[in-house]
């Protein structure tokens, strides 16, 4: 396994899929054009959405249903349809977020501090 790059969720919605609009265009043919979102809920919680896609969202090992939010835990790895890519959910380092995100979201109070966020960061 090799890590081969990072992406930042920084919008309350992520999308994965083929189309050019998704915050992240994934190029495998199995996946749908909006094929998945990772979103944030106001309470703390990061989800996982499968848009009721053709060949399906995995998170770990589950198939998800489609428009049924899953809670994603720092750990979870994401598949999209038959791409064998994997997707690690993970907090970032403070020292990795850049300034428009520690000053906006308040994220590690302004600041490039210690290298765990605060608990209540989602």
């Amino acid at each position: 396994c090799k890590k081969i790059g990072e992406i930042l969720l920084c919008k309350r919605k992520h999308v994965f899929g083929r189309h050019v609009t998704c915050e992240t265009v994934c190029e495998h043919h199995s996946l749908s054009r909006f094929h998945a979102a990772v979103t944030f809920h106001s309470a703390g919680g990061v989800y996982m959405i499968d848009l009721d896609s053709s060949h399906g969202t995995h998170v770990n090992t589950t198939r998800l249903t489609p428009w049924v939010p899953t809670l994603l835990v720092e750990g979870s790895s994401i598949r999209f349809g038959g791409s064998t890519r994997v997707y690690m959910l993970r907090r970032p380092e403070c020292n990795d977020l850049p300034d428009s995100l520690l000053d906006s979201n308040k994220l590690c109070n302004g600041k490039r501090a210690s290298k765990s966020l605060p608990s209540s960061y989602p």
